[in-house]
């Protein structure tokens, strides 16, 4: 399926409302909404990254400093580069599990 006029091809997370408004998440792939956990999931990793992220920077600032030494962004950056690693190649290995459209 490919996406709507100028929406790419792959799994969005969309607020139904305004966003404010306490109702779920709406995940659309090609224009048809659906729910699911992949929306859910993806929120769960962007919290979890900035959480991390912030964790590392934190833990590299020195007292009495403003800002983390560059050290921490580097590490930062490492960790992330191993998270995002560790995703592609699940995502990958996930993918060559599952039957493809024209076997079902």
């Amino acid at each position: 399926m490919g996406g709507t006029a100028g929406t790419p091809n792959f799994v969005r997370c969309l607020p139904t409302g305004d966003g404010d408004d306490g109702r779920p998440w709406q995940e659309t792939a090609g224009g048809e909404p659906r729910r699911g956990g992949r929306c859910a999931a993806a929120r769960i990793g962007y919290s979890l990254g900035s959480a991390i992220g912030g964790l590392i920077l934190t833990a590299g600032t020195g007292p009495g400093h403003l800002f983390p030494d560059d050290g921490a962004y580097t590490t930062a950056a490492l960790v992330g580069i191993g998270a995002m690693a560790i995703t592609t190649l699940t995502s990958l290995a996930l993918a060559r599990r599952r039957p493809s459209e024209s076997n079902l």
